[in-house]
């Protein structure tokens, strides 16, 4: 498994959303998100979707599998079914926060607000493989997107023709995507314990 963005859609193979913010700490960035610092816990990639699980269709057996202290998940606000769960990390220049299942990492406004005084991205893809792009800057979204759709949108850094003629589309714009921005997730994140704020 590479690092970049190629290995996400075969890691988060029923969907997954991911935001990356210019110039800011991964803390710093869940804080933009609506994070409280007194509420962020290192959580693994399973631990996260466990719990994820959980609160989509509550289910003891699902948190048996993770070593946490569920009654320290639910004073701090992980378990309900309103409770988002992003895990964040930072690598050169770029911070990432990443939700298995969920769209929450593409929310407009949200993107509106990490992108003031810098520059925010995003990608989503459900397990229908409906996907989404959305670039903002300065505080205002300058693109938002499904790649997939002709004439959706024409931005300087996908070339339409060669998204076009790609054996595989989705591998294409990630590509894209890794290598105009220089955006890079470390694989190993989807074992390794990152953050999770509390919304």
């Amino acid at each position: 498994m590479n690092n970049g963005l190629l290995w996400l859609p075969s890691a988060y193979s029923e969907g997954f959303s991911v935001a990356f913010c210019a110039g800011e700490s991964a803390q710093g960035m869940l804080a933009k998100m609506g994070a409280d610092p007194a509420h962020m816990i290192a959580l693994s990639g399973g631990e996260a979707e466990a719990i994820e699980m959980h609160n989509f269709e509550p289910d003891d057996t699902d948190l048996e599998s993770i070593d946490l202290d569920v009654t320290e998940l639910q004073e701090h606000g992980f378990l309900g079914p309103d409770a988002v769960i992003l895990r964040a990390g930072s690598f050169d220049g770029w911070a990432f926060a990443i939700q298995s299942f969920g769209t929450y990492a593409t929310d407009a406004r949200m993107n509106e607000r990490i992108s003031v005084e810098t520059q925010c991205i995003s990608y989503s893809r459900t397990v229908n493989a409906d996907t989404w792009v959305q670039y903002a800057k300065h505080g205002e979204i300058v693109d938002s997107f499904d790649p997939f759709v002709p004439g959706a949108a024409d931005p300087d850094w996908l070339d339409l023709d060669e998204l076009a003629a790609a054996h595989d589309e989705n591998a294409y714009v990630l590509g894209r995507l890794e290598s105009h921005f220089n955006l890079y997730v470390p694989s190993g994140e989807s074992t390794e314990r990152l953050s999770r704020p509390r919304s």
